[in-house]
């Protein structure tokens, strides 16, 4: 199994983007497509009729989405290769936070795996982003088979240079160590993969 994540911000492109960039934007989507069996897009800045265009334009695979009430509120999209999926015949989708959220679970007569794709909102405060991950590690945790947890996490990891617990001023930050600690925790039995840029 391949996979990959991308924050295509703004994916389906807008009123005010150049036509050219959307294209441009669509094209590395549709390398990722070639290159992988699962997708994981956040902030795709798009709605469920975009799903269609996916569908249409790029038949090599499944599409999930959720989408905010409008097209700038982020949106999470989980692309399955039809040829990976094959080994299933039971496709679940489950919205844990609209537009920020998306778990699909796929389960098959050989096993299980749920893709959890998350785009954490750097705007929450700490309680709130505390609420989803952990609602997050339960839906991990309560599934019969494979978690893979995939997304734009939006905060740097206790091991990356860039954090310093003794720093104060990190506190609320994206660099905050009490977020990224409190993740490592909840998430500990996960094994961590780093992906490398494209």
């Amino acid at each position: 199994m391949t996979i990959t994540t991308w924050n295509a911000a703004g994916l389906f492109g807008s009123v005010h983007s150049q036509p050219f960039q959307s294209i441009a934007k669509f094209k590395r989507m549709q390398g990722r497509l070639r290159r992988a069996d699962v997708v994981c897009l956040q902030e795709s800045h798009g709605g469920p009729g975009d799903l269609s265009t996916l569908d249409r334009e790029c038949p090599s695979h499944m599409y999930w989405g959720s989408f905010g009430a409008k097209a700038a509120i982020g949106g999470v999209v989980l692309a399955i290769s039809t040829e990976f999926a094959e080994h299933f015949n039971d496709f679940r989708e489950i919205v844990l936070s609209p537009a920020r959220c998306l778990v699909v679970q796929c389960v098959g007569p050989v096993g299980a795996v749920q893709f959890i794709n998350l785009h954490l909102e750097p705007g929450l405060q700490f309680d709130e982003k505390a609420a989803l991950l952990h609602t997050i590690a339960n839906t991990a945790t309560t599934f019969r088979g494979f978690s893979v947890f995939v997304g734009d996490f939006n905060f740097i990891h206790t091991d990356e240079t860039r954090c310093n617990l003794a720093d104060p001023r990190q506190a609320e930050t994206n660099a905050n160590p009490r977020l990224a600690t409190f993740f490592e925790e909840l998430f500990s039995s996960f094994v961590e993969l780093h992906q490398g840029a494209s």
